[in-house]
């Protein structure tokens, strides 16, 4: 039974050709690296030009130092555009900014639904599909 819903699995997914879009490394987007960076990457549609965009948040945490010393969390949104390939073309600042533990945490200044789907035609009449997938290590755009 398993064989077959693992062949199944197998089957179902080849049928749809995705190209995860690659944001580059965290350190692109945010110079702060405490012990590591967590990226997300939401879907954000298409540019008028069709080209796909996503919102990309870099977030690391900095442990205080000190008794009683709070931690500190610092992060930064983008609008990054891509080429067919997956590859990044272009970022633009949304907005950046960090907070203390125990404060408000601070979103990113742009609507992100990682349940969206944004469908584009191109000029030969493809339909694209982007959509927001989720991964082991987070969240990250993809093509179909």
């Amino acid at each position: 039974m398993k064989a077959i819903l693992l062949a199944f699995l197998l089957c179902a997914s080849s049928a749809f050709a995705q190209s995860v879009l690659d944001p580059g490394p965290g350190t692109d987007y945010l110079a702060a690296s405490c012990g590591g960076q967590t990226i997300n990457e939401y879907a954000a549609g298409f540019d008028a030009a069709g080209m796909p965009t996503a919102v990309v948040r870099v977030q690391t945490s900095c442990h205080g130092s000190g008794r009683a010393a709070k931690n500190h969390y610092y992060f930064t949104c983008a609008r990054v555009t891509f080429d067919w390939n997956g590859a990044k073309l272009s970022q633009e600042l949304i907005n950046a900014g960090g907070w203390l533990q125990g404060q408000a945490y601070v979103p990113c200044d742009a609507a992100i639904d990682p349940l969206a789907t944004f469908e584009w035609t191109d000029a030969d009449g493809n339909l694209w599909t982007m959509v927001t997938a989720v991964f082991p290590n987070g969240y990250r755009a993809a093509l179909q």
